[in-house]
């Protein structure tokens, strides 16, 4: 599987922990988003989203922090172009309503990363089988070589 396929599988699977995360911590406390994330921070320090490592809050500012970090080099080496949108889109409505309407955009862009999360798993067991051929090719083309 290549690096590249595999690390976007990660990414997605981080990001979809941290929504679910969000989406439970708005149903049950209705919190901030500055709070979410700094506690989620905390609490889950080995599977954060890459965009999410050495990340300051600043409650002022915890959106705007978050939408800043999805535009890093890191995250656009691991995401694709669309995945970021997905999540800038969800942070950018995040936090603009009542409770439900939060948990129900949380359960939409859920689904959403779930149906991307998909795909990339495809993707990478595709190039998986393509790579495993290819290196077979090169196997014996450099054994008739050295014949």
């Amino acid at each position: 599987m290549s690096k590249g396929a595999l690390s976007r599988v990660t990414e997605l699977e981080k990001s979809k922990l941290f929504l679910a995360y969000i989406k439970t911590r708005i149903s049950y406390c209705a919190p901030t988003v500055a709070s979410i994330t700094s506690s989620y921070v905390s609490e889950n320090a080995l599977m954060l989203p890459a965009y999410l490592k050495g990340f300051e809050m600043n409650k002022a500012s915890a959106q705007s922090g978050l939408l800043a970090r999805l535009d890093s080099p890191l995250s656009r080496n691991l995401l694709k172009k669309d995945d970021i949108i997905c999540l800038k889109s969800f942070f950018n409505e995040l936090g603009g309503a009542d409770v439900d309407a939060q948990t129900a955009l949380c359960a939409l862009y859920e689904a959403l990363l779930e149906e991307r999360l998909r795909a990339a798993r495809l993707h990478a067991e595709k190039y998986a089988q393509i790579y495993t051929v290819l290196g077979a090719l090169a196997g014996m083309a450099v054994i008739i070589l050295f014949i």
